[in-house]
């Protein structure tokens, strides 16, 4: 039976599209499927708290385990009694708990309610003690200067002992003996109901009928303490039986309602002291989502201009299983239930690139064979077959270092690394599976067999001639020198850290029209800030980044915040951004960089000298070494900003750039049994001559794509840009002109 290629080919095109449009196209009331997203706080907008727990020296490990997922429970509770939408509360290492809350704008607030212990007490007051709200029953009040008498014998002025005002009471209940607890509202005043189990309502009976029947004046109090704080200490005049009672104070109704969910969350089992926290407003999220999309789609066109124009209908083809690619993407990660965030974008458009340059391998290898008179068909066997271990390689070393982010990474970092893994997989599927069954449909057509549809390579034309390992040396001599200067830059003026390096705190506030640092600066002379530093963002420079490494809690945020906002006359909706570290977050961060890279890097290593040598491995992870060096040489040059974010581009580019490296040394492989009689120098010129289209095209597509976002994304998305941009550059540079001529020099030394 004769294979009806044209309807297979119509019907595999219909399909992928129909799963495009699903995807991207919201048509009447079906929504994309692009719109299911869940979407992180960096876009959405929200609270992000991470805390921190002390382990007593006294108690084991284990029971420090059981009392943090006690905590974790707690805190799940009366998270969830507020009614938000999707928290996401997960324990980060052993004694680290992170709380996101989505839509959140209260930063005090959120605090309060996350992080307050809430441990509610109930005392009985000694009689003739009295307490009042805000007092701390631990602290001693002089209620006033001590007063003066005179000596009767001696007519001398004596001082007596000052009189103070201490908290005395006994102990009754916690609040674990309560049953429930609610809000109502009686005469106009927001009290806090709550319910007493039966042992805890003999136990408050008990305490009033002592108060009644013995106490002289037949009155006392019972105090309601919260966190060693009074809350309300109300008179008792009567035996009381019932077992529903309230709490009535000085309460908002938003107050009213913290408090109620407080008690019914329960008291965390350990206290917990705030190490991070990040606020960020929809608006900014929104606008850096919608800028990071326009760069995605601009950079997709461009790679459509130019593969179309270099392969022609083979582009074409590309670029429908790159949008299928996308489609895919986008599914896995509503199935995966994984959280969309802004790095995430920038892993999903990377990927991207890298879906690319499998492409581009592939196609190369096309034109190769088309150029050697073979048939479209067997042109199409041939140029997979050759490329197959080198996309592979390329990408599971790229997919390795994804893995290792995830694992080390914690919030936006873990996005970027789940989006990254993914795309990765992704790309590999579409580019060998979906394309390959495509292009075979078309072979089988007369029509679109045709080799000028696809481009012809003359094998004989491989560019110019050049002795890249003569030459080595120079480039060897350039790289150094430029690491040499940028070990000069660090030494003289360090890093610019960021906060979550150093420790510290970071407002975005947006003025909505250009303003001067040196007002803003006048204006915060005296908040003692140490190491102030303010620079202005955005459109005109509009916004204002201002930065210190002093930690300022929730409320000290927003009362600097306050003052900027009362002196320049802004809204509520200025505050774009805030985040405070501590300065522990910094030290974890770098430990983990550390141990992240130097495991990717091992693993590169394993990798590559187990799929081709240790020679090959050596001179692989030589490159890989170049390239981190001269990306810290030019972030300590241009003073560039060095985040968490920084650490995600470092390890993503250890496993992209070596991409490159792995596409020269699979040709010398191949060129070692083709040319058993040649130099290891003129293999590795040979092979370096072969690769230099592909290796430049693939480098420049993911460039380009980069460049979009570097130039519309926002600058948090700029700050991860940043490192890619020159990444890319620098690892096409280094798999060239370092790793190819060092793998001749380790086999020449018998490596």
């Amino acid at each position: 039976m004769k294979r009806n290629y044209r309807l297979i080919l119509a019907l595999s095109v219909i399909v992928i599209l129909a799963i495009v449009g699903l995807s991207f196209v919201s048509v009447g009331p079906h929504r994309a499927l692009a719109n299911h997203l869940k979407l992180g706080l960096d876009i959405e907008g929200g609270v992000a708290v991470v805390y921190e727990a002390d382990q007593p020296a006294d108690m084991s490990d284990g029971e420090f385990s059981g009392l943090m997922n006690d905590t974790l429970a707690v805190l799940d509770r009366r998270i969830n009694s507020f009614g938000l939408v999707e928290p996401q509360i997960t324990k980060q290492g052993t004694n680290r708990i992170r709380v996101e809350l989505p839509g959140y704008k209260d930063m005090t607030e959120a605090a309060g309610m996350i992080g307050q212990t809430a441990i509610l007490e109930f005392y009985q007051l000694a009689e003739g003690a009295f307490a009042f709200e805000g007092m701390n029953i631990n602290e001693v009040i002089e209620l006033g200067p001590a007063p003066v008498t005179t000596e009767p014998e001696t007519g001398e002025p004596e001082t007596t002992e000052p009189q103070v005002l201490k908290f005395d009471g006994k102990l009754l209940f916690q609040g674990d003996q309560l049953v429930t607890a609610g809000v109502a509202a009686i005469e106009g005043k927001n009290v806090v109901t709550f319910e007493l189990n039966d042992h805890a309502a003999k136990l408050f009976s008990d305490a009033t009928r002592e108060i009644v029947e013995t106490y002289e004046t037949k009155l006392g109090s019972i105090a309601i303490v919260l966190d060693d704080e009074v809350i309300s200490a109300p008179m008792v005049s009567q035996v009381l039986t019932d077992k529903n009672l309230m709490i009535e104070g000085n309460f908002s109704a938003q107050e009213a309602i913290l408090l109620s969910n407080l008690i019914k969350g329960g008291a965390l089992p350990l206290e917990l002291k705030e190490v991070q926290t990040n606020l960020i407003s929809a608006t900014l999220g929104y606008n850096a989502l919608d800028r990071s999309v326009l760069a995605g789609l601009i950079g997709f066109g461009a790679i459509a201009l130019f593969m179309i124009l270099r392969y022609r209908l083979a582009g074409v083809i590309a670029m429908l299983a790159l949008a299928l690619y996308a489609s895919l993407t986008i599914l896995a990660l509503i199935a995966l239930g994984a959280t969309l965030t802004l790095p995430g974008i920038a892993g999903m458009i990377l990927s991207v690139g890298m879906a690319v340059d499998a492409n581009v391998i592939i196609f190369e290898r096309l034109r190769e064979e088309l150029g050697l008179g073979k048939t479209l068909r067997t042109a199409v066997r041939a140029s997979y077959h050759r490329a197959m271990s080198a996309i592979i390689d390329s990408n599971v070393t790229t997919l390795v270092a994804g893995i290792i982010l995830y694992f080390f990474g914690e919030g936006p970092i873990k996005g970027f690394a789940i989006t990254l893994s993914v795309g990765i997989v992704l790309s590999m599927l579409t580019a060998i599976l979906v394309t390959r069954f495509v292009l075979n449909q078309m072979a089988g057509i007369k029509s679109l067999s045709n080799p000028k549809l696809y481009g012809i390579q003359d094998p004989d034309k491989l560019g110019f001639r050049f002795d890249f390992y003569k030459h080595a040396k120079y480039f060897a001599a350039a790289s150094v020198l430029f690491i040499l200067i940028g070990l000069g830059f660090f030494i003289t003026q360090n890093f610019n850290y960021g906060v979550d390096f150093t420790g510290g705190t970071l407002l975005n506030i947006d003025f909505s029209q250009p303003v001067e640092v040196a007002e803003v600066n006048e204006l915060l002379k005296e908040q003692d800030l140490e190491e102030l530093s303010i620079i202005t963002a955005g459109e005109a420079n509009q916004e204002i980044i201002l930065k210190t490494t002093t930690p300022l809690d929730s409320a000290e945020r927003e009362a600097l915040f306050g003052t900027i906002q009362q002196a320049f006359g802004l809204s509520d909706e200025a505050f774009l951004a805030g985040e405070q570290f501590g300065p522990a977050i910094g030290q974890e961060i770098s430990r983990r960089a550390i141990i992240s890279i130097g495991l990717a890097t091992l693993a590169i290593l394993a990798y590559v000298s187990v799929r081709f040598k240790l020679n090959y491995g050596i001179a692989a992870v030589a490159a890989l070494v170049h390239d981190t060096l001269a990306l810290l040489a030019i972030y300590a040059i241009f003073r560039t900003t060095v985040s968490s974010s920084f650490i995600a581009a470092i390890l993503t580019i250890v496993g992209y750039s070596i991409n490159d490296t792995i596409v020269i040394f699979d040709k010398i492989r191949e060129n070692l049994k083709l040319h058993k009689k040649d130099t290891p120098e003129e293999i590795a010129n040979l092979s370096i001559r072969q690769t230099m289209t592909r290796s430049l095209f693939t480098s420049l597509t993911t460039f380009f794509v980069i460049l979009m976002l570097y130039l519309l994304g926002v600058s948090s998305v700029r700050e991860f840009a940043f490192p890619l941009l020159w990444g890319t550059l620098v690892g096409a540079y280094s798999s060239i002109f370092i790793a190819g001529p060092l793998w001749v020099y380790l086999n020449r030394r018998g490596v």
